[in-house]
């Protein structure tokens, strides 16, 4: 009777042990596949701000140019380094139903780039008003590539809070295994 008593016992703790390793390692396993997820998330709107924060820059220096009536102070773009940062934004996305975002953003850009270069022309020219050309040709471009910033911004914030709900939603799943273990030994 005794050895059926520390078997019993015995397999009810297996039971416990078990159930609370396996508990673990599906807290584990979600815990790193969602932190991951929200870590991209993370660097995707960081990436996002910085190509937002390069082209205003660049849209107010130029609005600066035409404002002062002064070629000498056009601003410098650095392409290189703005089209490296949207192909890490590109690389940082976990879902392919992002990447038509991206892409609508870097098109939006490079019209807005094109138009700016046009700038010099713009400027010299007798027969074109700088201001004019500025707010009805320049300004346009540059308010749809805010549009689609803006847009591409709010997937990722939406993406950011699905996987957070993700999150949640696995704590609760991996912990199932240990309370029912639980309730079975009790």
């Amino acid at each position: 009777m005794t050895k059926k008593l520390f078997y019993s016992l015995g397999s009810l703790a297996m039971i416990l042990l078990l159930s609370s390793v396996i508990s673990i390692l599906e807290y584990r396993r979600m815990s790193d596949y969602v932190s991951e997820l929200i870590a991209s998330n993370i660097k995707s709107i960081n990436l996002s701000q910085k190509l937002a924060d390069l082209t205003q820059e660049y849209n107010d220096q130029m609005l600066a140019v035409v404002v002062q009536n002064d070629i000498s102070m056009m601003p410098d773009f650095n392409l290189d380094y703005f089209n490296a940062q949207s192909d890490s934004l590109r690389n940082s996305f976990t879902s392919s139903r992002m990447l038509p975002k991206v892409d609508s953003v870097v098109m939006s850009f490079d019209a807005f780039m094109k138009t700016s270069q046009m700038f010099d022309e713009v400027f010299l020219a007798d027969t074109v008003n700088t201001g004019e050309w500025f707010f009805g040709s320049l300004q346009p471009c540059y308010n749809k590539f805010r549009k689609d910033m803006d847009v591409l911004n709010s997937a990722i914030h939406d993406e950011l809070r699905t996987n957070s709900a993700d999150f949640d939603a696995g704590f609760y799943r991996s912990i199932i295994p240990g309370v029912v273990s639980v309730s079975a030994g009790i």
